[in-house]
């Protein structure tokens, strides 16, 4: 029987290597709900100080000071990770930027909005009841449950004192550009009798995953000021050509890669040398960035939990017990179950793609979990709001101080939630299947298994794929709320399928109307606009090419559903406003 000595280092051990990206996401989830309960001790000392307890939370001027801080520290953030935005020959990848840039925004408002309106007793006061009652205790319970198991990992990981030690690490990463200036030799001094000049180039050896050097004349890189005391091979570098240089390959590095050591530069022309370097620098265990991650995420779901009840607690009250009443559906619990049966069975399934099964499991999982949640939402959409209008349980609500508006919020909120646990619980399932089925394929082949840095890759791969379906249904679903105050269940199904398949068609109506009659491209364009294009929530081409999604691109979908979800709540505010609940 393996102790737990020995499971700590055991990097050979076929579980080591499938769960050790799972404690990763642990030990992220665990970090995030600590940060959460100290924001509500920050809620709780900063609700003592009168400032906080009598600043007014209705009219424009929190919103407004809540809007500047978001541009203002997203712009902060955004100058923080500009260098994560640059080509290799420096130019800047303006739509990169500017989407980060809003992404940004958006997290600094959530987190100022917090601030204004949950640091006040009545929001403390409601705090147990919304975590502990309904859908609350759903989400927290499901939560800690994922934060326990992979804690639970901890005895079979590879090496996690290694990994935790990595995370300081993160804050050193990036790119920087550092230039050097050698002076020329002069006229009767020979080649041979120049010097090595020491530089001050600043950078990490240990962080170091890529260097770029380019220089305008020809010099020679080395680690000491003569031949005699040289211990890198010297490394030649010809005038305006670039030398690459990264961490996967079997070449050795043109720098000194030994703590404390320092460049040293031979300049074998008369005019001054201006040598450019670019280094990248990334942790020794790069995977370890996916607990901050991780924690990110919860810190931001768990604010918006927060504000939601801070904000809106008439809208809240409605969302959470819209939800809570479709969770205890028999609907749900049914298609819980045939997720999670379909993607485990998917793992042992065989495709026959010759090595390429995993893209069809990440395919397949990803298609499942989306429909059941795309299903999952209309259906409580007409449940709870059509069903509620025809049986005049609506009537009820709204004649209580509710107004139409908080009504119809708190219905695509409760909708939102419902299907943000069905994400939660399904897309556990789908990365632990993605985890394993590296070491499973391998084990089928008679090969090696492989290392966990792989099975990490391929579940990290997969969570943008999870954000962009719960971006695709939640704008499906607001619609469907939207349509919901009009039209019956039935009515509702046929046109939220109908929106489904127009706009995963956008691409091809507007090629196909290209060249061809004018009111053809006319229609094609309408429909681009009116339609929300749901391509871009397909992470299907990523897949078959086997390339990472990039930040950039998940928060322009992630910004592209908040402006539809938006579109959709105008709309059902337009439908709902007229309509005769008598």
């Amino acid at each position: 029987m393996l102790s737990s000595g020995m499971l700590l280092g055991a990097s050979e051990f076929w579980m080591s290597r499938w769960l050790t990206p799972v404690w990763l996401l642990g030990v992220g989830i665990t970090l995030g709900l600590v940060i959460l309960v100290l924001f509500l001790g920050l809620f709780y000392f900063l609700s003592k100080i009168p400032f906080f307890e009598k600043q007014p939370r209705s009219g424009s001027a929190p919103h407004i000071l809540a809007l500047i801080s978001a541009i203002v520290l997203g712009g902060i953030g955004a100058m923080l990770v500009r260098s994560q935005f640059q080509t290799e020959a420096g130019d800047f990848r303006t739509d990169e930027w500017a989407l980060v840039a809003v992404s940004l925004a958006v997290f600094s408002g959530l987190l100022t909005w917090s601030i204004l309106f949950c640091s006040n007793q009545r929001f403390l006061g409601e705090v147990k009841s919304i975590l502990f009652e309904g859908i609350g205790s759903y989400l927290l319970t499901t939560i800690v449950v994922i934060a326990a198991a992979g804690l639970a990992c901890t005895f079979v990981a590879d090496d996690p004192r290694r990994i935790l030690s990595c995370l300081p690490q993160i804050f050193q990463s990036g790119e920087s550009e550092q230039i050097a200036i050698v002076p020329g030799q002069k006229v009767d001094q020979t080649e041979g009798g120049s010097e090595f000049v020491p530089v001050d180039i600043a950078y990490s050896p240990n962080l170091l995953d890529r260097v770029t050097i380019k220089s305008n004349v020809r010099v020679i890189l080395a680690d000491a000021p003569n031949i005699s005391s040289i211990l890198m091979t010297p490394v030649n570098l010809v005038a305006d050509e670039e030398l690459q240089w990264n961490r996967k390959q079997k070449e050795k590095p043109p720098i000194p890669m030994m703590e404390g050591s320092q460049i040293h530069i031979k300049n074998l022309e008369t005019v001054d040398a201006e040598v450019v370097f670019r280094f990248r620098s990334l942790p020794a265990v790069p995977e370890v960035s996916t607990i901050l991650v991780t924690a990110i995420a919860v810190i931001g779901f768990g604010l918006l939990f927060f504000l939601q009840q801070g904000v809106a607690p008439k809208a809240s009250a409605i969302a959470l017990s819209a939800a809570k009443s479709e969770v205890g559906q028999p609907l749900f619990l049914v298609l819980m179950a045939i997720g999670t049966v379909c993607i485990l069975f998917g793992v042992f399934m065989p495709f026959y793609t010759f090595g390429e099964d995993i893209k069809l499991l990440k395919d397949c999982g990803l298609t499942v979990i989306l429909v059941l949640a795309l299903f999952q939402g209309v259906w409580s959409a007409s449940s709870s709001v059509s069903e509620e209008i025809e049986g005049r349980t609506a009537l009820t609500v709204l004649s209580k101080p509710v107004g139409r508006k908080s009504f119809l919020i708190g219905k695509i909120l409760g909708v939102f939630w419902l299907i943000f646990l069905m994400f939660l619980i399904l897309g556990s399932f789908e990365l632990l299947a993605v985890a394993y089925k590296p070491l499973y394929d391998n084990k089928e082949g008679s090969l090696d298994p492989p290392l966990w840095e792989v099975c990490h890759m391929e579940m990290v791969r997969t969570i943008p794929g999870l954000a962009m379906g719960l971006f695709h249904s939640t704008t499906l679903s607001a619609f469907a709320v939207a349509f919901a105050t009009r039209i019956p269940q039935l009515a509702n199904f046929a046109l939220c399928f109908s929106i489904y398949l127009v706009g995963h068609l956008t691409q091809a109506i507007i090629s196909s109307a290209e060249g061809g009659f004018a009111i053809l491209q006319f229609i094609g364009q309408l429909i681009a606009v009116v339609v929300p294009d749901l391509e871009h929530f397909s992470m299907q081409a990523a897949i078959d090419s086997g390339n990472p999604i990039p930040m950039s691109y998940l928060a322009g979908t992630m910004v592209y559903a908040l402006l539809y979800t938006g579109i959709a709540v105008l709309l059902g505010l337009l439908l709902f406003e007229d309509r005769d609940l008598a």
